[in-house]
């Protein structure tokens, strides 16, 4: 399973239980706990990124 199925297994996995442990995620998908949260960490920094930031006037704007 390549880095990217991996974490698309993730979010899957997330998507459908709503939550989760480290080690049951290490363990179905077959890698250690740091590389599950390395892979969480990844995650939630490209859904960051996603996220633009404008202040066209004196408000905030968050669009996706």
């Amino acid at each position: 399973m390549s880095v990217n199925e991996r974490r698309a297994e993730i979010m899957k996995i997330l998507v459908a239980r709503r939550q989760t442990t480290v080690p049951l995620l290490a363990q179905e998908l077959c890698v250690c706990c740091n590389t599950v949260r390395n892979d969480i960490h990844a995650l939630a920094l490209d859904y960051l990124s996603l996220i633009h930031i404008s202040e066209p006037t004196r408000r905030s704007y968050i669009s996706y």
